[in-house]
């Protein structure tokens, strides 16, 4: 499972390379994207796009573009797969939150039930 900033990362990564499969990107691009809610160094993005090799999701050759460092990406069959991924999780968060609530509503409807008895009893 991704962090949030590599999710982010990964997002903006899929959009870029969705039609092709693959793109250009420099750093400062990737690093744009992530303003003004998330702040990295390019250590830290360079980190994370490791990661990203090593999780499966993309290829990354470094370049040299007009004198600046290019990502070259291309999305791995992982990576291809990202926004059905990210899909199907966002559904287990909505069918784990739904059957916590309904376990809490049985919960309460036994207490209550419970206490209907007690009560009952006690007269």
């Amino acid at each position: 499972m991704l962090s949030k900033t590599e999710r982010k990362i990964m997002d903006y990564i899929y959009t870029k390379c969705k039609s092709k499969g693959a793109a250009l990107l420099t750093p400062k691009e990737i690093l744009a994207s992530l303003l003004p809610k998330t702040e990295l160094t390019t250590k830290e993005l360079d980190q994370i796009m490791k990661n990203l090799v090593i999780d499966g999701y993309i290829d990354l050759e470094k370049g040299d573009k007009n004198g600046s460092l290019t990502y070259i990406l291309s999305l791995k069959t992982r990576g291809q797969a990202y926004q059905r991924e990210r899909k199907n999780e966002k559904q287990q968060i909505l069918k784990s939150f739904g059957f916590k609530f309904a376990l809490a509503i049985f919960g309460a409807i036994v207490a209550f039930l419970a206490g209907v008895i007690l009560s009952n009893l006690a007269k």
